[in-house]
Parts: C-alpha cells; structure tokens; sequence
C-alpha cells in the first residue's frame, strides 16, 4: 500500500466483494439445500478470503517479493495510461493472449476505475470462491446427501493453495473459476444453464488453451461416453478444437514441433531447454521424466517429505499430503464406491487427473507446479468429497431409519372363549 487513499478504496471494494459472496452463498443454499446447514459457515468463510488479501497487501507481499504478480502489475499500469492517455495503437501492441491477455484485461479494468490492485487481489479471489462454492454445490448434488459435513467445506473452500495463489494479481483465480464453471456439464441439473460453462470455456481458452482442452476432453469422456450423450459429445469436440486453434494462434512453435517432431519430443526438448530456471527445479534419477506417470507423482504427492526445505513447500506438501490420506480412507470405507466411480463426475475427475499427468510431467520448477497445481484442484478437492458425502448420506439415512417412532401397537389380552350355555327348550 502507498497511501492511506488506496488502503481505503481497497476496503470498500473488498466490502463489495464480500456482500456480493454473501449474495452467491445464499443463492447456492436455495438451490440446494444441503448447504443449509453450512450457510454460516461459508459467510466466515468468505470473510476469510477477503481477510487474506488484506493479510497480503499488508504483510506477506513485505515478506516474500510476489514478482510475476509485480510484473502483471506494471504492464496492466502502463496499458492503462496509453488507454486514458488516448493511444489505443500503443496500448493495441500489448494485446494478446496467456499473460499477455490477462495483463490487458487487467489493465483496461485500471483505466475504466482507476483502482488499486488491492480490488484485483480481491476481485480474483471472490472468483477462485465462486469456483469452489459451485464445486461443492455439485458434489452436494451428485451425492444427494442431506448436509454437507462442515469440515469437509471448510476443507473444499478454504483450500490453503487457493487460498495463498488466488489472492494475488495472477491468472490463477479466474482459472480456478472457469474450470469449475466448465465442470458444471457433468452434472445434469447444473447443465441446463449453458452461459457459464461457455464463459468458463472462453476464459479458461484465453488464457491457457492447453488447460482448457484437457478439461474438456475429460468432461467428454466422463459425461458423453458415460450418459452417452450427443450434444455433450459435440459440444466437447467443438471445445476442444477451438482451444486447440487459440493454441495455434498463441503458441505457434509449440503446434509445430507437435506435428514435426511429435509431441514427447517436444515436451521433452522443452523440459531440457527450462529445467534450470528457478531456485527448485525439478530434478530425475533416469535423467528425463516418464510421460504420465511422473506428472501423477507431481500431482498427487510432492513434494516430498526429503523435498521439503522451507515454509512454503512445507505448506504446499503438507496440504497434499493431507488431501490424498483423507481420499485413499475415505474410497475404502465409502458404500457402493463401484457404483460412484463409474458415475459421469467421478470419470470426468479421473480423466482430467489423467490428462494434467502429461503437461505436468514436463514442468520444471517445483515452485511453478504448486502454483500450477491449482488447476488440478477440482479434481482432487472432488475425489475427496464425492465418497465421504456418499457415507454421510448412508450413515444420515441409517440414523433416521432407526430414530423413526414404532407405532404403539394395543395392549389387548387374548380372548378367551366364553362358555356355552345350554340351550332353554321353550316350554320347559
């Protein structure tokens, strides 16, 4: 913060931001009313996410230097100045996509508002919020469970990851919150309203086509195969090709290696040229990284306990660490797990997971993945959900089976048969 008039603006519009979160809390809760029983919870925890980016803003940007968020930062500043400034030519030769594209979005809202990157801070983490809040919202769905346990939504919207990356003046928030408006054509209710899921497609496409494809290709697979839907199926195809073209557009070395040299060559050439940036960069014993399998390993696992060295990854680790514990016990003990695992999300889940594998498997830098990691999140966040709400929900129904009043039947002593009397003659 510079001055105490920015501090100002950004409270009023992280006060904005936070009734606006109540409103979407309380349309979720009416739409299903599982979330009832946590409304309270998530307005605390709302108030939390807006609690971090203060905490940021004020502290932790001091303490470690955010330099991709500063970089974002300067160019959306001199964007908008050529645009206040009337020299759209020059602010046009910024124009783009990927970074380039969130750095002019960022910048036309600077020169519309004039705010101070508090608001993005804020604006990015209501997003990633929104994103999580719908996630939840589906599982309750998907489970038809009664109420949601309050742990299990602390634990899906107050994601320490989301919580850390969001925050910030990164592509990360809006990614988060396009995948999980995509996610919403593998529930059936939540599919009648195609608006979302498109702008989360357009979004996600902008600024990581490769991200978007992936995602889409599993949505194809756990719903279209699955319900055998056609106009899914379709409507994942066109999606897939269109973030395929805007990564012909965007990254046009990258397509032709692809073609010319395939694409794990490529990936693999890649990894060679990159895998000395950074501070943590990510190192193998056979030398180069096994396609999948290692991006799995990147996903689900590590760091390492012997990879952790400081506060961060510690964090990072940790969280993981966690989520996969709670995962592995939660699908052994959870009834009809069979039958979960082959429903539409569960397959969309496993295949995106499937699908991240490969594009991780070629990053670089471990400080990069835990941030890139976020785009997995859903899927692992979801895996965690589906089955524990699947119990809950039996463990609910059991309860109330055994807690339902018997109907008190009579007292009545069994009859006995009466005597016979003789019959009179008449005239006896």
């Amino acid at each position: 913060m510079e001055t105490a008039l920015e501090l100002v603006f950004t409270v009023f519009g992280l006060v904005a931001i936070a009734l606006w979160l109540r409103l979407l809390i309380d349309r979720a809760c009416q739409r299903t009313p599982a979330l009832c029983f946590s409304q309270k919870t998530l307005y605390q925890l709302s108030l939390l996410w807006t609690a971090v980016v203060l905490l940021k803003l004020l502290v932790i940007d001091n303490i470690i230097t955010p330099l991709d968020s500063n970089t974002h930062e300067l160019y959306a500043r001199i964007i908008a100045e050529h645009l206040n400034a009337g020299e759209f030519s020059q602010a046009a030769w910024y124009f783009g996509a990927r970074n380039k594209g969130y750095r002019f979005l960022v910048g036309v809202f600077y020169a519309l508002t004039g705010a101070p990157p508090g608001v993005v801070y804020g604006i990015n983490a209501a997003l990633a919020f929104w994103g999580l809040l719908s996630l939840l919202e589906m599982c309750c769905m998907v489970t038809r469970c009664a109420r949601a346990p309050t742990w299990l939504v602390v634990l899906l919207c107050a994601s320490p990851t989301a919580l850390f990356w969001t925050t910030a003046n990164l592509k990360e928030g809006p990614m988060l919150w396009a995948i999980c408006m995509m996610l919403r054509l593998s529930v059936p209710a939540q599919r009648r309203n195609l608006l979302l899921p498109l702008l989360g497609f357009a979004v996600a496409a902008y600024f990581r086509p490769h991200i978007a494809a992936a995602w889409l290709a599993a949505i194809g697979v756990g719903v279209a195969i699955r319900e055998m839907r056609v106009s899914v199926a379709i409507t994942c195809a066109a999606g897939v090709i269109g973030a395929m073209t805007a990564l012909q557009l965007f990254m046009p070395n990258v397509v032709e290696g692809f073609l010319e040299e395939g694409v794990v060559s490529t990936m693999e050439q890649r990894y060679e040229v990159r895998n000395d940036i950074g501070g943590s960069a990510i190192q193998y014993a056979r030398g180069a990284p096994i396609p999948v399998l290692d991006g799995l390993l990147l996903i689900l696992f590590r760091p390492y306990p012997t990879e952790v060295f400081n506060p961060a990854s510690l964090m990072s680790g940790a969280e993981v660490w966690l989520i996969m514990t709670i995962m592995i016990t939660s699908w052994f003990r959870a009834p009809g797990r069979l039958k979960l695992m082959l429903s539409p999300m569960v397959m969309t889940h496993l295949a995106a997971i499937l699908l991240l594998s490969f594009y991780f498997t070629y990053l670089y830098n471990m400080g990069l993945m835990v941030r890139q990691r976020l785009q997995a999140f859903p899927a692992m966040l979801a895996l965690v959900a589906l089955p524990i709400m699947l119990s809950y929900a039996a463990k609910m129904r059991n309860r109330q089976v055994l807690q339902r009043p018997q109907l008190a039947r009579p007292n009545r002593q069994p009859l006995r048969p009466r005597a016979r009397t003789p019959l009179r003659h008449v005239g006896s």
